[in-house]
């Protein structure tokens, strides 16, 4: 920039936060000039000096007080202290739905396994039969038939929905209070464990609150309430 007076006045102020080179006096162009070389190429005009050595008041000192990054780094020691976590299990918090749906589940595969027994059956006793009258999908009856005479009586439903926790309920017997659905003979109840559900058996004599599946509630059934009328 060239200019004639005072540069502070000249100088726009709109420019006044940009970097200007004076070059109205020729005196002192090389030297202005060798500036604007230095700052289209980004090089200091003047170099630092370097740093001298530390002086030895302040090495002394530094040597009795280290700072935290040269001190010396001691590992931690484990001493099992995380061994207990990594057995640490969430307990599975199970719904009204979840207990809802796998009762359901459970319900249909024991109507599979009384069918699949019942056809059995037949293949193998002369005489014997069966009808399933199903009136929903929550309620169902078997009736079982030797020579044509109606010897018992397989019902099984589920309830318990509106005031308590959901149950699948039998009733066993070839008088009228089978079809009673306030009567049971065997009630199965859901039951929580290791995060999952199962089933338990809750009026049995043979029941120990010990959980069964499907297959174990038919071959107990089977065995305790039907065979017997079955055979009279």
């Amino acid at each position: 920039m060239r200019h004639h007076g005072n540069f502070e006045n000249v100088f726009p102020s709109y420019l006044r936060d940009y970097y200007a080179i004076d070059f109205s006096n020729d005196d002192q162009f090389d030297r202005k000039f060798e500036e604007l070389v230095h700052r289209i190429y980004r090089h200091n005009s003047f170099e630092k000096a370097p740093l001298g050595s530390m002086p030895s008041f302040i090495s002394a000192n530094k040597q009795q007080h280290p700072t935290m990054t040269e001190k010396k780094m001691h590992p931690i020691k484990n001493d099992n202290i995380f061994e207990s976590f990594s057995s640490l299990t969430i307990p599975k918090s199970f719904t009204d739905l979840d207990k809802e749906e796998f009762l359901r589940s459970s319900y249909d595969e024991l109507k599979q396994r009384f069918t699949q027994l019942f056809d059995h059956v037949k293949t193998q006793t002369a005489g014997f039969t069966y009808q399933l009258d199903e009136e929903n999908n929550k309620k169902l009856i078997y009736k079982l038939y030797i020579h044509g005479q109606h010897k018992t009586s397989l019902k099984m439903l589920i309830g318990g929905f509106s005031y308590s926790s959901p149950t699948i309920n039998f009733a066993f017997g070839s008088n009228h209070s089978i079809f009673n659905d306030n009567s049971y003979n065997e009630m199965i109840s859901i039951e929580e464990t290791d995060n999952q559900l199962a089933l338990k058996m809750l009026m049995g004599l043979r029941n120990n609150n010990s959980l069964v599946n499907p297959v174990d509630i038919v071959k107990r059934i089977w065995e305790d309430h039907v065979l017997p009328y079955l055979k009279n």
